[in-house]
């Protein structure tokens, strides 16, 4: 029964969006036009959805679906894809980045070899450059993933590590805390300083707040002005 009313809902839904798309169509002038997209960012799958706080944000064509959790000032940007379903966790931490065209999903099984569930975990002041591949592993705080790389399943990024750009893990590797890995498979490079941890921080600070700068300059104009 709960599957029936899930899929009359979902016709209802399409049916309603095929309607404004034909309204949209009608008018025969070019006084008034309106951008009209049937992408629908977040998808639950068996009744689990997505979870986004409220000063979060996803781009108008990126795709959350399941179990995900989308914390504080966190962002999504346009193409990426965060693929949960309904028993594995995909978490996004405070004021991490998930740039362009980003696919983040989890592994099919339930458990992992390691015995860790198939999750996944990215924390604090991360970022996840454009194109990078992560599949059910853990990333610490302050960690940068660059473009294109592939992180599978089981692998853990401690704390302030970097992944180079094109890198690929082999499966259940573990980063030690601030060094860089490159190469394929990916190897220890060299050591990362405090000054480039520093660099990587600013960076997800300006991915979200450059959208709601303003915003937050009138909030303290006010509260500057009444307290």
């Amino acid at each position: 029964m709960k599957r029936f009313s899930l899929n009359i809902t979902r016709s209802l839904r399409c049916s309603n969006a095929s309607v404004d798309y034909l309204g949209l169509k009608i008018p025969k002038t070019n006084k008034h036009s309106e951008v009209f997209a049937k992408h629908r960012q977040q998808i639950p799958i068996n009744n689990i959805a997505p979870y986004v706080s409220n000063d979060s944000f996803i781009a108008p064509n990126a795709t959350l679906t399941g179990r995900v959790g989308l914390l504080e000032a966190a962002s999504v940007w346009y193409g990426a894809i965060i693929n949960g379903n309904d028993k594995d966790l995909i978490r996004i931490g405070f004021l991490s980045n998930i740039q362009d065209n980003v696919v983040i999903n989890c592994a099919p099984k339930s458990q992992l070899d390691s015995g860790y569930p198939a999750d996944v975990t990215i924390g604090k002041l991360c970022t996840i450059n454009q194109g990078a591949i992560l599949t059910s592993c853990t990333i610490g705080d302050i960690c940068t993933i660059g473009q294109g790389a592939i992180i599978p399943e089981g692998c853990v990024v401690e704390y302030g590590a970097m992944v180079a750009d094109g890198a690929v893990l082999s499966p259940y590797t573990q980063i030690p805390s601030k060094q860089l890995w490159a190469g394929n498979p990916a190897k220890y490079v060299r050591d990362v300083d405090d000054d480039e941890l520093v660099m990587w921080t600013r960076v997800s600070f300006v991915y979200i707040y450059s959208l709601y700068s303003i915003l937050y300059v009138l909030c303290s104009i006010y509260i500057l002005l009444h307290y």
